[in-house]
């Protein structure tokens, strides 16, 4: 419904080329040798909710075939990046292999160092080799060896905002106030990322576009439901689908995930001329409002993508803000209001449910 009613408010002359970005939260540097044990740190990784590039699964999954440019782009589009060394790569570029090793972390540091970039940097030491033998600029990063990633100081330092040390590094021992348990967050960014790309297709595909994201891994996330049912059904029906498999707050987020996707098609194009009502915006925007506060998204993240509208934000904004809420559901924190009981954000300076001050 809400596709349709979107397609009739666009004036016929606002045209909008759409182009696929594809976004990571960490990419594995790794050498083609250490496949086995780079498989492990990416299920592991993927388990927390987060995108990882690893060249030859990625590579083959987007089609591309200039494998340079893909490199490039993939490092552009990635926030951290993690180097996992062995007794067959430590980093230093000697050997046809380590060479694109060499490349890939040099040139993320490259940009870290020209503040183009602010991600993490880490290494992964396998097969006994130490800090010590990797290469000599990839030693003042955090290391982690293979038998250790599975605990909280590995994961929080890709999950939790950058903290930096005085020394330049970056400091892990950050406890925020409460977390949800962290098999929720992985199955909720999951279910906000399927809203989003199944609702993005849904329009591309209704007006003539080819589709934005190739969702089969998202149908894959949710076996639980015969892909049948996820193939042939309209967003709605699979909110019911999802909530009867996987709970209340899972459809939630498979919900704001679709809000998400058709906000920033109603704000793209009010930016490129379209004529849209007060009235018209507001069933996009309050949906959105409404069931982001449900899911203790922090007020100032809602405002902001909703001050996306401004003429001063550039389109690339607008078509990416929902990494700035993918990334609020991940750190979600929360804490109970002392007056009614109802769980906010820690950002939120008033309850959402009583509007009581929450901090004096």
């Amino acid at each position: 419904m809400f596709f349709l009613f979107l397609q009739k408010l666009l004036d016929k002359r606002c045209q909008i080329k759409f182009t696929i970005f594809m976004e990571y939260d960490i990419f594995l540097s790794k050498n083609t040798k250490d496949l086995t044990e780079a498989r492990r740190v990416v299920d592991l990784l993927k388990s927390y909710g987060l995108k990882v590039f690893e060249s030859t699964q990625e590579l083959s999954n987007i089609g591309k075939t200039d494998y340079a440019s893909s490199i490039d782009k993939a490092l552009e589009n990635s926030r951290h990046i993690i180097i996992l060394c062995s007794e067959n790569e430590f980093g230093t570029g000697e050997g046809s292999d380590s060479l694109w090793v060499y490349y890939e972390w040099s040139s993320f540091r490259n940009e870290i160092l020209s503040k183009r970039k602010d991600g993490n940097i880490a290494v992964v030491l396998s097969g006994g080799v130490s800090l010590s033998s990797v290469a000599f600029g990839l030693r003042k990063y955090e290391a982690f060896s293979i038998d250790e990633i599975e605990g909280d100081k590995f994961k929080n330092y890709f999950i939790i905002p950058n903290i930096k040390s005085n020394d330049g590094g970056h400091n892990t021992d950050y406890n925020p106030i409460k977390k949800k348990q962290d098999s929720s967050r992985a199955v909720n960014i999951k279910a906000f990322d399927f809203g989003l790309h199944f609702a993005m297709n849904m329009f591309a595909n209704q007006t003539n576009n080819e589709s934005l994201y190739d969702i089969n891994e998202d149908y894959e996330n949710f076996k639980d439901i015969p892909s049948y049912q996820l193939r042939t059904k309209n967003p709605e029906a699979i909110a019911d689908i999802m909530k009867n498999a996987y709970g209340t707050e899972v459809a939630k987020f498979f919900s704001f995930g679709q809000r998400t996707g058709l906000l920033s098609i109603v704000i793209l194009f009010q930016k490129k001329g379209a004529n849209i009502s007060k009235e018209q915006k507001d069933v996009f925007f309050i949906p959105f409002m409404k069931e982001g506060r449900e899911l203790n998204i922090p007020e100032k993240i809602l405002n902001y993508c909703i001050n996306l509208i401004s003429d001063k934000t550039s389109d690339m904004q607008v078509a990416n803000f929902h990494k700035i809420i993918r990334y609020n559901i991940l750190t979600i924190n929360v804490e109970k209001c002392p007056y009614c009981g109802v769980e906010n954000s820690i950002d939120n300076d008033t309850c959402k449910n009583c509007y009581a001050p929450l901090s004096l």
